[in-house]
């Protein structure tokens, strides 16, 4: 799309929409935002633009709209201004009707707008003005440039509508005039008055790429290669929240303290499934892991000093190494976890595991800290007794058997003496190799494994296996069994150990939106246990959808039959009051950007391809002006051969994947992962039967995996059969028709509130080849 009028980057866009806020001043206009917005939706999908240099206006004052004049035509050479909405024709002069302040009308000269424009570097201006009295305005000294302007009937919907449809018969690259020309026949046929447009100065650059080029319904593409997708989170950020993951690494890093400027506890990730909260948690896990270091190994624990300890136990554990000052990373998923043994469980384990391999990474130094943790839960007196027992050499046992040979030959003879000699020297043996292990044996060789390799179990670790030793008893476990003295035993010894080594713990909590609501619960209660609990403190990092959160939160305490005196009363239930009092810092994941949706189809489907135009492209002098120095001009890219394009990346085929998402309400990349999925399925399918696709058929295929992939629950409306046709045909067949249109959606039994559903779908089939994609849906099902 390189040659294009609005993908090179020294052009803008700015819309300007007045007069559509409920009860204005200016009066009602004749058409929604919807339609100005489903416009520049074509414009990002069929003539290069992008969100970057796309500015949009809702009910501006006067100098707001000066301001982001001047500010488009700074960085700009050529430049395209929608303004929608009311005008009047004043002692002849053109004025725009824009809100004041007061909420009084205020009109704006549109001269005032050639004037800004030609202050700087402007040379080719596109003026649409979807108003009354759009044709009275005087465009002199303007170089180059066309005016549209309504007569009385809006026509964003029907630009839209065109370049989604193309122009049959056309070439591949279409002018502006080529699509006014189109879209005012178009208008015309269906009663609406058409447009009227003046065009001045040098001939035009292409405006948009032609859906409908006459060569996509034979032309030929190499083999589709991508293959799908999994539901795995992102190695890398494609969506450029690299801001987003480095502040809130600066923030988790910073030292905990007991003062209340110390930062958040409880931050939330929030967004709809799919919308990047895993990666976002991934890529800040990364950021805060410290690089590797190899620290010092700890000294092994001999049995002198294990016995020495159950003899004399230190006041306070054993204090962990000295390490970096980065935070110690846990990440926990409570969707492997169900009920609230397995929840608590899981967390208990998550946390120990990670604290113990991060702060004390050698086997010795980990063996000792467990061992100093747990001697307060055993009976020390019996362990040192079996430390006696067991570190006793066997060669003391064959010492006293072997005394019984010279004894039996002292009673029978008295010249067997020196027998004696073999008993003594076995007795000596046996007492050096018995003080040989007490002073340089390791204690894990003779005590209980379960000493050495972390908290003893007890109902949380193992709720149906005792100690496999029987000599370790935990008194205070079996008293006090409830889930809380396991956080406030176990895993708060942890946590004061991690404080001594001047560091602190960040948990991430992902997919909680995942789990049962029971389990939502139980989540939040342990986390609420650390927030409320006498215990080091702890940052947590949530990724959630907070809608189904919250939803978990009210019907796990549905039994609070009244919620109003616990509810806030800016919040909709309990759910939401319970977490704007857990969570300090809320952030929500912005929307996938035009920009950062074209980043993703690339990463995704390969670079699109440039493909060779059957004709030149037409070039005018705007497009020899050099673009601004802050925005450098892209390097050309040489045409691919046709057949040896992936057909993923061909141009055509890329633009309808661009168009189909930024359709949709919510875009997020697992969405455009299930729609690239279920697409190449499609296309193999088809391929294995007639061979290569053809590109057209490649891009209308893209619609059929829209329809899938979006609206699962009205699969059943669009494929019941009536009259041997099915509901995807009638729908296909109506939908120039409004009557027609009603009466099919009527008897394919759409329910009356999904009026939203039927006009998205409705919007699909008129930006699309209808028909081709009703037969190819046949095919399919």
């Amino acid at each position: 799309m390189a040659d294009l009028a609005f993908a090179s980057p020294d052009s803008r866009v700015l819309l300007i929409a007045a007069g559509f806020a409920p009860g204005s001043p200016l009066g009602p206009t004749p058409m929604t935002l919807d339609h100005p917005r489903r416009l520049y939706q074509a414009m990002s999908a069929h003539c290069g633009l992008t969100s970057d240099r796309f500015t949009t206006l809702i009910e501006p004052n006067w100098p707001e709209v000066l301001s982001a004049v001047e500010t488009a035509a700074e960085r700009a050479h050529r430049v395209l201004i929608h303004f929608c909405g009311q005008s009047r024709l004043h002692q002849g002069v053109e004025q725009l009707g824009i809100v004041g302040t007061g909420g009084s009308p205020a009109w704006l000269p549109g001269e005032l707008l050639i004037v800004h424009l030609l202050s700087q570097s402007v040379k080719e201006v596109y003026l649409l003005l979807e108003t009354s009295y759009g044709g009275s305005l005087e465009c002199e000294g303007v170089p180059s440039g066309h005016l549209l302007a309504s007569s009385g009937s809006p026509f964003s919907l029907a630009l839209a509508t065109q370049l989604a449809k193309g122009v049959p018969g056309g070439p591949p690259l279409l002018t502006f005039p080529d699509v006014v020309a189109a879209a005012g026949t178009t208008m015309t046929e269906e009663g609406w008055s058409e447009p009227e447009l003046l065009s001045w100065g040098t001939e035009p650059l292409p405006f948009a790429v032609n859906a409908a080029a006459a060569d996509h319904g034979t032309e030929r593409a190499g083999p589709v290669l991508v293959r799908g997708f999994g539901d795995r989170r992102a190695e890398e950020d494609l969506l450029r929240r690299g801001h987003l993951v480095s502040v809130l690494a600066d923030l988790l890093r910073a030292p905990m303290h007991d003062g209340d400027d110390q930062g958040p506890t409880v931050i939330t990730v929030e967004g709809p499934w799919g919308s990047g909260k895993s990666t976002l948690l991934h890529l800040m896990d990364k950021e805060l892991r410290s690089a590797p270091v190899d620290p010092p190994h700890a000294r092994p624990l001999r049995v002198r000093e294990a016995y020495r300890l159950l003899r004399d136990p230190p006041v306070s554990p054993v204090s962990p190494p000295d390490g970096p000052s980065a935070p110690v990373v846990a990440n926990f998923n409570p969707w492997r976890h169900q009920s609230s043994e397995q929840v608590w469980a899981g967390l208990a384990r998550v946390l120990t595991r990670t604290v113990e391999d991060t702060v004390y990474p050698d086997a010795d130094s980990r063996q000792r800290f467990w061992f100093t943790r747990n001697l307060d839960k055993i009976d020390r007196p019996r362990q040192r007794r079996e430390i006696w027992r067991r570190i006793r050499s066997p060669l003391l046992a064959y010492s006293a058997f072997s005394l019984l040979v010279p004894l039996t030959a002292r009673l029978l003879t008295s010249s067997l003496t020196w027998l004696l000699l073999l008993p003594a020297a076995l007795l000596l043996l046996g007492v050096l190799h018995t003080a040989a292990r007490f002073f340089f044996d390791r204690a894990a060789a003779f005590l209980p494994s379960e000493l050495f390799h972390g908290p003893l179990p007890s109902g949380a670790f193992s709720a149906n296996t005792p100690p496999s030793d029987p000599t370790l008893r935990d008194p205070y476990y079996h008293a006090r069994s409830g889930y809380l003295y396991l956080l406030q035993h176990d895993i708060g010894g942890l946590l004061t150990e991690l404080a001594r080594a001047g560091r602190h713990l960040v948990v991430f909590v992902d997919d909680l939106d995942r789990c049962a609501a029971h389990t939502t619960a139980e989540v939040l209660e342990a986390i609420n246990a650390f927030l409320s609990g006498n215990l080091p403190r702890t940052r947590f990092v949530l990724g959630l959808d907070p809608n189904v959160v919250a939803a978990h939160v009210d019907r796990a305490h549905r039994d609070l039959a009244d919620g109003k005196p616990v509810c806030h009363p800016d919040d909709p239930s309990p759910g939401w009051t319970f977490l704007r009092k857990m969570v300090q810092l809320p952030v929500q994941l912005p929307r996938l950007a035009d920009d950062d949706m074209r980043a993703v189809l690339d990463r995704h489907l390969g670079p699109e391809a440039v493909v060779a135009a059957p004709i030149p492209a037409v070039r005018g002098q705007a497009s020899d002006q050099a673009p601004p120095a802050d925005r450098p001009t892209p390097e050309p890219t040489a045409a691919e051969p046709k057949d040896s394009i992936p057909v993923e990346r061909h141009p055509a085929v890329r633009a309808a994947f661009v168009a189909r998402l930024s359709a949709q309400p919510e875009r997020t990349v697992r969405e455009e992962k299930r729609l690239i999925t279920l697409w190449q399925f499609y296309l193999r399918v088809l391929t294995l039967a007639d061979g290569e696709p053809s590109v057209a058929r490649a891009r209308d295929l893209v619609a059929v995996a829209d329809l899938a992939t979006r609206w699962p629950g009205y699969q059943k409306h669009l494929r019941t059969m009536v009259d041997d046709k099915s509901g995807l045909d009638l729908l296909a067949d109506a939908v120039d028709d409004d009557l027609a249109w009603a009466t099919a959606l009527g008897r394919l039994g759409f329910p009356r509130p999904d009026e939203h559903v039927t006009k998205a779908i409705r919007a699909l089939l008129r930006d699309n080849d209808a028909q081709a994609i009703a037969r190819l849906a046949r095919r399919l099902r």
